[in-house]
């Protein structure tokens, strides 16, 4: 595994707990998760740029312990085509869980992703 996949495998799993550490503190956090949010966008956004880094990447996503995290990578999956299956299935289970806004984000993505919300879009 090459340095630049490492790096932002390390950036998006930090974000993702920082994220839901912010999320878990309550409301008066809200400004410190949007800038999280924000910061994390850009990455991915970045990284969507080369696809096949963001293959590496997402595929040891994939494996991460936070549900949060689990969720966005899922979601890119879907977005960019790779890993489908394996990204439904996580996000089924996730689903399924009782983990408040994951399990309802993982559910959201699901159904924009079969088409439920018309006119909405991964």
């Amino acid at each position: 595994m090459n340095l630049g996949v490492r790096y932002y495998i390390y950036l998006i799993e930090e974000l993702g707990i920082k994220m839901s550490e912010a999320r878990a503190n309550d409301d008066r956090n809200a400004t410190k998760y949007n800038k999280l949010f924000k910061e994390r966008q850009i990455i991915i956004d970045n990284l969507h740029n080369n696809v096949e880094m963001a293959r590496d990447v997402y595929k040891e996503l994939l494996n991460s312990k936070n549900s949060l995290t689990l969720v966005n990578t899922s979601a890119n999956c879907l977005r960019l085509g790779v890993f489908v299956d394996e990204a439904i299935s996580i996000l089924e289970n996730l689903s399924k869980k009782s983990l408040g806004e994951d399990s309802f984000n993982a559910k959201i993505v699901l159904k924009v992703y079969r088409g439920e919300y018309l006119g909405s879009h991964l």
